[in-house]
């Protein structure tokens, strides 16, 4: 491990929320004293109550809502448009704002590109409108691609995936 790092990994659980998935991941965490940041998509938030209860109860839990765009349909760097870079950013932080009360600090995680980093994930237009809103952006260094192996019932496969196998060295 580098000198710059600090010692920590930072879960991460998108596209939600999730009402048949993110209760049993939230318990998980909570039996392993783990906390999360749990990225929320518009389209899914607006689905019905029980979507905005899931997160509200993800707060309640001392885990982090993250702004990751209101429809997840095209990446905001693959659209260069303010408009686009505003509805997906703003229309999205309204969303949360009128669903959820008060959610926390300003987090947006960009989407696309099936975990690859690059300019397909921000144009200039939606940098601006995150720095004019007072965000700031969560990238990714691992993409496990637990998605493609999780059968939504099975916690224990859950349990599995966040429980390292090995310890991560601390900084002193």
């Amino acid at each position: 491990m580098s000198a710059e790092c600090s010692g920590k990994v930072t879960l991460t659980f998108d596209n939600g929320p999730t009402p048949e998935v993110t209760p049993g991941v939230l318990d998980v965490l909570e039996a392993r004293g783990l906390s999360a940041c749990f990225c929320v998509v518009g389209r899914q938030l607006a689905r019905s109550g029980e979507h905005a209860d899931v997160c509200r109860e993800t707060l309640r839990r001392g885990h982090l809502l993250v702004n990751h765009s209101l429809t997840h349909k095209v990446p905001l760097g693959d659209d260069p448009s303010a408009r686009h870079a505003s509805a997906e950013i703003l229309d999205m932080h309204a969303l949360m704002d009128t669903q959820l009360g008060p959610w926390g600090e300003r987090w947006f995680r960009p989407f696309g590109g099936g975990g690859l980093l690059g300019p397909h994930l921000l144009s200039e237009p939606a940098c601006d409108v995150l720095a004019r809103a007072g965000y700031s952006v969560l990238l990714w260094n691992c993409v496990p691609r637990d998605d493609h192996r999780l059968d939504r019932s099975d916690f224990q496969t859950v349990e599995s995936m966040i429980i390292p196998r090995h310890t991560v060295p601390q900084q002193h």
